[in-house]
Order: C-alpha cells, then structure tokens, then sequence
C-alpha cells in the first residue's frame, strides 16, 4: 500500500474513533440495510478518445443486527472501508479539473460526509506497482460513524465519483474492484472484508472522427456555405457532405457529450440561428453558446449517435 493511501486511511481511521467516542453506548440498531455489495455504475461505458465519461463506485452496505451486549456497536453497517478500483492507463485516465483553490487535481470526488455523523471520506490516484504500465489505482478510503446509533452507512451510497479520459484508440479496460477493508463498528482487533459481492465495471474507447464545430457539410473547413447548407435542411431541401459526416439535426457524441450536429450554440435544436452565428464568427461577430459548448472551428471528436 503506498504511503499517500496509509496516510489517508489513517486519518479517517482517526476521526472515526473520535466519532465512536462521542457516540457512547446510546442507540439501538436501525432497520436492516439491503445485502452487502460493492459495484461500478454504470458497469458498461463508451467514451471516445479525448473525451470524458463517469462512472461511480458504488456500495450496499451489510444489513445491521443489533448487538445482543449492550456494551458493543451492533453488527453490520459500513463504517470503515478501504476500496481500490484498477484501470488501465494506456486506455483511460483519471481526468484532471481544479480543486477548491484552483490548483490542478484528478477528478476523482468523494462522497460528503453524511449530516450527523463523524469521520472522514477520500479518493486518491495511484500507481501502486510502477513496474506494471498496465494497472493504475484508484483508491476510495473513508470512515463513517453516526453517533446516535453507533453505526456506519446503512443505506445504498456512492462512495466516489471518477471521471475517465478515454486516451487510447478501439481498447477497453476494466474496472476491477479489490476490497481491502469493508467493515462494520464492531470491536476487532483485526478489521476484514465482509466479502461483498462485486460487479466490477469496464470503459471503451469508441471511434470518433476529428471535425471542426460548425462544419456542417465536414469539409474540414467551417464557411458559409455551411450556414447555407444548414438553411437549406430546415426547408427540406437536399445537400451534400462529406464522406462519413453526421446528418445535420441527426445525434452525435461531441468530445463524448451528446449533441445535435447542426446545432452550433447547442441549444438543443437546429434553427437559423446556428446559420447565423457561423456567419458572424466568419467575419468576426461575437455569438452567444450554451455553454459547456463547443466554440464555432473548434475541433471535436464526434461519433454518429446510434439509435
């Protein structure tokens, strides 16, 4: 386990003892929770290359039983857990954003504390075994405790969210979940798995074509005769397009977002207005998008939507 992960877990593990503390020996056990599982969702995406895609990591945590000694935490619950996701780094990253003070950092976000209760939760990014470039980590850590019942996670919970950037070309790699702690409050000296089922997920890099936003007719070239042509489609008169080029008003995936090629501001519909706006940037006009839209000659990624 590298070092950042033995820290990280370490000062959960210290929040939550704080947590434990304070929660003395008041409640009873709640209802019972569903059975134990741990799983990516979706379990099956596509992203096309440079784009992004989430998925999330999911658990179910042990149904609760109440503790037959008034003086020990009931059984059950998911109050501490260590959970490592593998992935491989020559297909998808783990995308990178900002953090709270504008400083680079993967967008690997984990859940917010529960209201009422104590401890702590983190996602970190590993390479656990450098000598291996085909598996890297992610690495969900957490501690959980309510006070009043002197247990953990009950209820169905995302423990993470994981942005991926798809960075290789028609690959997939999987999504495998390795379980090293998924623990209840009770007192051990040795805290284990509890087996949970798991559904690990898998991630595909779906072919996409380099086009420029705007380029109706994918001439790779974005001019008026694209305003024109997107003119003509709302009147129903034929045009022509390159080989391989989405049908204007059809679906696409743009950079992995779904689209309506045609549709320069995304608004969700083709109207005279995407003609005109690509008319006004040709002669430098400002123009209005929605964003996070793509702006008019930017190249995109685009798949033809299926279905």
């Amino acid at each position: 386990m590298s070092r950042r992960i033995v820290q990280s877990w370490l000062a959960v593990s210290a929040l939550a003892a704080l947590a434990l503390a304070a929660a003395g020996l008041a409640g009873a056990g709640p209802a019972q929770a569903a059975a134990n599982s741990v799983r990516i969702q979706p379990a099956s995406a596509s992203v096309a290359a440079g784009a992004n895609t989430t998925v999330e990591l999911a658990a179910e945590p042990p149904a609760v039983v109440p503790a037959q000694n008034p003086n020990e935490a009931p059984a059950g619950g998911l109050a501490y857990w260590i959970i490592k996701v593998h992935y491989n780094p020559a297909v998808v990253q783990v995308a990178q954003g900002l953090d709270q003070n504008a400083n680079p950092a993967a967008l690997c976000t984990p859940m917010s504390s529960p209201a009422g209760a104590g401890g702590g939760v983190n996602c970190d990014v590993t390479d656990e075994d450098p000598s291996n470039p085909e598996m890297d980590t992610v690495v969900s850590t957490g501690a959980v405790v309510f006070a009043g019942n002197r247990v953990g996670l009950t209820t169905d919970s995302i423990l993470a969210t994981v942005t991926f950037q798809g960075v290789g070309a028609d690959a997939c790699s999987d999504l495998t979940i390795e379980v090293d702690i998924f623990d209840d409050l009770r007192a051990d000296d040795d805290p284990t798995p509890s087996n949970p089922a798991i559904t690990n997920g898998r991630i595909c890099i779906v072919g996409g074509s380099a086009w420029r936003w705007g380029d109706a007719d994918c001439s790779n070239n974005v001019s008026i005769g694209d305003a024109q042509k997107i003119t003509r489609n709302l009147i129903d008169v034929p045009v022509s397009q390159g080989e391989g080029c989405p049908q204007i008003n059809g679906g696409v995936l743009a950079n992995g977002t779904s689209r309506i090629w045609g549709d320069v501001d995304c608004s969700g519909a083709v109207t005279i207005g995407d003609a005109q706006k690509i008319a006004r940037s040709l002669i430098s006009l400002a123009i209005t998008q929605t964003p996070p839209c793509p702006g008019v000659q930017d190249t995109v990624s685009v798949v033809i939507a299926v279905g």
